[in-house]
């Protein structure tokens, strides 16, 4: 976009290369260092201080207590009956749940996350570098691994959800511009069956192809055809099978659909670019001493690499027609750009396009409309980051290349370096969030074990939840009647083992009466439980220090009597999988 042209050449210092330059293997290996340091420091560098959380304890806890036979049997359920739709995402994330516990335990299933989230940034920056040189997809592999509207990284059911989806889709995109076409198309269906919302983005990959503009419109249309067809078969298959998203679609009717799909589009993409600007102010407001060093340390380190890195400059022009018709004016005109620019340009459409239509499938419920900023429904913005990730690559190269036309590239390169540093911070917040709430829950549970060893066959727990101590994970949560079962190893021939529900202090009013017996309807999705007189306990207190209440309560207006305080259980309870991690110091 600069007026002025340097002849082509290539230095590292000056930054001048060949649109589309070799990439060394030195370049190439310094690159993966550098991001998967930055990957480790924001998102994993705390992961031995983690644990589970929200629907980790479903997901990746129950796993982790099954047996060969037992994940066998689950891979063929989820082949055989595709749960939700995505038969890959639950029979994968339980498989690297079960072997990661085998292999090192819970953290060693935090290295497979990890390692997930490298590779798909190096696929990213891969991908990008086709297009542009080293310095700007370097960027774009920062706004991809630091994208600012996820939350949920370090919760490791969304995080391999999550990542294995958009390893399909950056893998399909890369095979795809290799020219590995069949392939490519099989692999996204791949995405379509682990979490839908990244097969959208495939639809744009074509717009980074450069060519005559007849050309990609025939290219776009066969791809486009491809893809309908794709998902239209998947789609069909699971309304067939009865599966409860496809038949919500069907229920609603089109027209309902296709206006929560565009108001989905318009609010994702909106929230996701404004983040983009207040994840800083975040940082600004509530960093303390622990993220300030990151951030600084982070931002020297990334001013030095990008101003290393190549930034390409090139005095060849390209023509863009441009015109304007209609019965009573005529206008044409020809912009010349040059080949860097516009190639940074296509890309940033390209991303733009992605990021938009990538929030076209969030209209199930909880997740619509996907505005969501905080928590691990912040999932929903995921398949946007490869999209993002493309605009913060042009972006970056056009700001690049404007340093280095007028001899500013260290400013340029400092300017970029502070706001990727920025959003490193940011993440680091939520890492201590999530730090912060394990330690909680080893707490509660602790003072659970102290004040109810008197557990017993259908003994049922309910803890009335009075405050949030953390904002970005929560402490107690709908997967909370899973953790006694894998803290403990209770007898098998309990029929009900015990169960520990957090609610609302009004969950009272949720109580129903009927033939002497009381029954109540825990929250999201628990089936209704049966309170039995003298086996109930109830919690109250402050989340880490909770107290245990006794004698009698009022449900409605019948006396319920709750289960007295007694000696410890004249069983020893066996030890569970995560006994080390929630009881042990």
């Amino acid at each position: 976009m600069t007026q002025r042209r340097e002849p082509v050449q290539e230095a590292a210092g000056s930054g001048h290369v060949a649109l589309g330059g070799f990439s060394t293997l030195r370049e190439r290996v310094l690159v993966a260092i550098i991001l998967t340091i930055t990957i480790w420091v924001v998102h994993f560098s705390q992961s031995l201080h983690f644990g589970l959380y929200e629907d980790d304890w479903d997901f990746i806890g129950q796993p982790m207590a099954w047996t060969w036979g037992k994940l066998l049997d689950w891979v063929y359920m989820c082949l055989q009956h595709w749960p939700q739709g995505r038969p890959i995402g639950f029979a994968v994330v339980a498989t690297l749940a079960f072997l990661g516990n085998r292999i090192g335990g819970l953290e060693a299933i935090y290295l497979i996350a990890f390692g997930l989230h490298v590779a798909n940034t190096l696929i990213l920056y891969t991908i990008v570098r086709r297009h542009l040189s080293t310095a700007p997809s370097f960027c774009a592999a920062l706004g991809f691994c630091l994208f600012p509207s996820n939350t949920a990284i370090p919760l490791l059911e969304a995080q391999l959800f999550n990542g294995l989806t958009l390893f399909f889709l950056l893998f399909a995109t890369w095979l795809y511009l290799r020219g590995s076409r069949i392939v490519a198309y099989v692999v996204s269906a791949g995405s379509l069956l682990t979490y839908e919302s990244a097969f959208l983005p495939f639809f744009a990959v074509p717009l980074l192809h450069v060519g005559p503009m007849p050309k990609l419109r025939r290219e776009l249309l066969k791809h486009w055809a491809i893809l309908l067809a794709i998902g239209g078969s998947i789609f069909w298959f699971r309304a067939h099978m009865g599966e409860e998203k496809a038949a919500t679609v069907l229920g609603n009717g089109w027209w309902v659909t296709l206006g929560r799909v565009a108001t989905a589009m318009y609010a994702g993409s909106v929230t996701t670019l404004r983040l983009f600007v207040m994840r800083l102010v975040t940082v600004l407001r509530d960093g303390d001493r622990e993220v300030l060093p990151i951030v600084i340390v982070l931002a020297a380190g990334f001013t030095v690499a990008l101003y290393f890195m190549r930034v390409h400059l090139s005095d060849r022009l390209e023509v863009w027609p441009l015109s304007v018709t209609n019965k009573w004016f005529e206008w044409h005109a020809n912009l010349s750009i040059d080949y860097a620019s516009a190639a940074a340009l296509r890309l940033g459409a390209c991303g733009l396009f992605m990021l938009v239509i990538s929030y076209g499938l969030a209209i199930s419920n909880y997740y619509y409309p996907p505005v969501v900023e905080a928590g691990r429904l912040t999932g929903t913005h995921l398949s946007a980051a490869v999209g993002a990730g493309l605009l913060c690559g042009a972006i970056s190269a056009i700001l690049l290349d404007l340093g280095v036309s007028h001899g500013k590239k260290f400013w340029a390169a400092l300017a970029l370096a502070c706001y990727f540093s920025g959003l490193a911070g940011f993440h680091y917040l939520v890492q201590e969030d999530f730090r912060k709430s394990w330690t909680i829950q080893r707490a509660f549970w602790a003072a659970v074990k102290k004040q109810c060893p008197d557990l017993t066959d259908g003994t049922v727990l309910i803890y009335e939840v009075e405050s949030y101590p953390t904002r970005y994970i929560q402490t107690n949560s709908w997967g909370d009647p899973y953790v006694l079962s894998l803290v403990y190893d209770f007898p098998k021939n309990w029929k009900q083992p015990p169960q520990l529900f957090s609610a609302a202090t009004a969950w009272t009013a949720d109580v129903i009466s009927s033939g002497g017996q009381f029954f109540w309807r825990p929250p999201i999705f628990w089936p209704t439980e049966e309170l039995s007189q003298g086996n109930v306990i109830l919690l109250r207190g402050a989340p880490g220090n909770p107290k245990r209440v006794s004698g009698a309560i009022l449900l409605g207006s019948k006396e319920f009597q709750l289960k007295s305080p007694e000696g410890p259980s004249a069983l020893a309870f066996r030890p569970g999988p995560m006994y080390k991690y929630v009881m042990q110091p």
